[in-house]
């Protein structure tokens, strides 16, 4: 069965949120903690929710030079007098 995406995309949310960086490493913990105990529907869902957290690591560092942690530093080279562009977060 094949985990709905919607909820695979909101806890892939969350946990970027809650945890940062550290995030794939608290799924993939929770994850191994679930094929231990043998619930393998839960253990997907959970490696689906890590698998969408790494495309939004890889739009983060690869793709998208922008940093969405909510600190907003100009940056190198620009000073204050630059005009800066802003970023609506959406769904935060």
């Amino acid at each position: 069965m094949e985990p709905n995406l919607e909820d695979v995309w909101e806890q892939a949310l969350a946990a970027e949120r809650r945890y940062g960086d550290d995030a794939i490493e608290m799924i993939t913990v929770r994850m191994i903690e679930c094929l231990k105990l043998r619930d393998y529907i839960e253990a997907g869902f959970w490696s689906a929710v890590a698998n969408r957290l790494g495309d939004l690591h890889a739009i983060k560092t690869k793709i998208c030079p922008i940093s969405f942690s909510g600190d907003h530093i100009a940056p190198v080279g620009m000073d204050s007098d630059t005009p800066s562009v802003s970023v609506n977060k959406i769904g935060v």
